[in-house]
């Protein structure tokens, strides 16, 4: 008896290994073509021109131009679809200042799309005699400039900037200050009156607008802004044209208009 299963095992273990010897082939056989067809179809995508860029499109640009977002980006028109990394390119373009997020997407087979969500100027801090440098709500500087009416947006005067550069953050000893002032010039464009501010001014922690028609407005120390410009933008609305004076605020939440006499 115990010969005989001596001799059944014995003829068993040579069929277990041929049975796994001839799988790990037919595995290796598999592998090996589809590592062909993977590398034939790299090569076709490579070589043929029908997966060369023929148009780059940019959309979501206000300040900037399309031929500045695609300088940055380091594509070009015939250059091979598949020869980039998405990421690389975003990261590229999103050094212009004025952008504040950039999506690359591959629409095959010839086309590169590049949406750009930018950077909304808010205010511009004069600093000097004449030059303005203009920032976003977050302090960040997008551009300088000597014509105050470039932007659309208030100037900030009473401000010290210490130093800047073009896509940094502004450097300022003040800035409790500055932040209040950024977050005024926000409400004050999402109130949409932005653009009839044409100077913000800083005098002992007192905040002053100076309106396009003349009309100024002692604000406060920037403290209940939100409110405080909703019922401004009232007052302001019923202003008639060509008259000029003072807003003044009786309470936190009632503010009349007096023309200067």
């Amino acid at each position: 008896m115990n010969q005989k299963e001596g001799l059944g095992t014995t003829h068993a273990q040579p069929f277990a290994k041929r049975t796994k010897h001839k799988k790990s082939k037919v595995f290796k056989t598999v592998m090996l073509v589809n590592l062909f067809l993977i590398l034939l179809i790299v090569a076709i995508g490579l070589l043929t021109p029908a997966f060369y860029i023929h148009e780059i499109t940019v959309t979501g640009t206000a300040r900037l131009t399309p031929a500045k977002v695609i300088d940055a980006s380091g594509l070009d028109v015939g250059k091979n679809i598949f020869t980039f990394r998405t990421s690389t390119v975003e990261e590229n373009i999103s050094h212009l200042s004025f952008v504040k997020e950039a999506k690359v997407q591959r629409q095959f087979p010839d086309k590169v799309a590049v949406i750009i969500t930018e950077r909304k100027p808010i205010a511009q801090v004069l600093c000097g005699e004449s030059l303005n440098i203009v920032v976003d709500e977050l302090g960040k500087i997008l551009d300088t400039t000597s014509e105050s009416a470039k932007y659309g947006v208030p100037v900030i005067e009473g401000l010290f900037v210490e130093q800047f550069e073009v896509g940094q953050e502004t450097t300022t000893s003040e800035k409790e200050d500055f932040e209040k002032l950024l977050t005024l010039s926000k409400e004050l464009s999402e109130n949409n009156i932005i653009d009839q501010i044409a100077k913000i001014s800083l005098e002992k922690s007192e905040i002053y607008l100076t309106f396009q028609n003349g009309v100024t407005c002692d604000i406060g120390n920037g403290k209940n802004a939100s409110y405080k410009i909703r019922f401004l933008k009232e007052v302001v609305q019923k202003i008639p044209k060509g008259k000029t004076g003072t807003i003044e605020f009786i309470d936190e939440y009632k503010a009349v208009f007096k023309e200067n006499e």
